[in-house]
């Protein structure tokens, strides 16, 4: 795949062609962008590869963005998923977030900037990932060794998970995390979401518990 192979390479899907140039425009300084109009068509070029981020439409023809994220996960869990909607919908987002894999959400209309704090956090994760899997690699049993301790206790949060997760145990709202951390709403109802499927809750009461039984936040949350 021709391009510059040491920027970030982003493939946007939207069957809207002024939304992609529009797309195009925003983050071309920054990263390499492939486009397509065509879901079956970025399957493709998933196969081609690499890609760190796919953003995506909702709604298309043939195949809309939920179920084109649902086999780019099967393919590559390691890209980062990122969906763009205008319909909020509580139904929709969970759908998104449990077959679709959503990592980031982008709600219509939304800003320039926002658009690209949301893209360069999900690049940021894509390489976080990319840096842990090397070194599991490389470490003795080339990470292969399965852990004894129940699935609750191994969880792995990135950092902006990490970041929501303190906020949350601090009482802040939805609205004051995406304030405090420059990140889309949807985007952190998505690591809401996340942190409570690796934790195995459905409260946030009940997720601020568990992580501090865990370590992983600390009393009164200063971490």
């Amino acid at each position: 795949m021709s391009g510059d192979p040491n920027r970030p390479h982003i493939l946007i899907v939207d069957d809207e062609e002024l939304s992609l140039t529009l797309m195009r425009r925003i983050l071309q300084a920054q990263y390499e962008i492939t486009t397509t109009s065509d879901p079956l068509q970025a399957l493709r070029l998933i196969e081609e590869g690499p890609f760190c981020v796919v953003i995506s439409d909702y709604l298309m023809p043939i195949l809309n963005g939920i179920d084109l994220f649902s086999q780019i996960y099967a393919h590559n869990d390691a890209i980062q998923r990122i969906l763009v909607t205008g319909h909020a919908e509580i139904e929709m987002a969970i759908d998104a977030v449990n077959r679709g894999k959503i990592t980031g959400f982008l709600m219509k209309p939304t800003s320039i900037s926002t658009i690209r704090t949301v893209v360069e956090e999900a690049v940021r994760t894509y390489m976080q990932h990319a840096h842990n899997r090397t070194q599991e690699k490389a470490a003795p049993g080339g990470g292969s060794r399965k852990s004894s301790v129940p699935h609750r206790d191994c969880v792995r949060l990135t950092r902006k998970e990490r970041e929501v997760l303190t906020l949350l145990a601090k009482g802040y709202s939805n609205e004051e995390i995406s304030h405090t951390l420059h990140i889309a709403i949807g985007t952190v109802k998505c690591h809401v979401t996340n942190l409570f499927s690796k934790f195995d809750v459905n409260k946030r009461a009940k997720l601020v518990a568990v992580a501090v039984e865990q370590g992983l936040i600390k009393y009164p949350y200063t971490q």
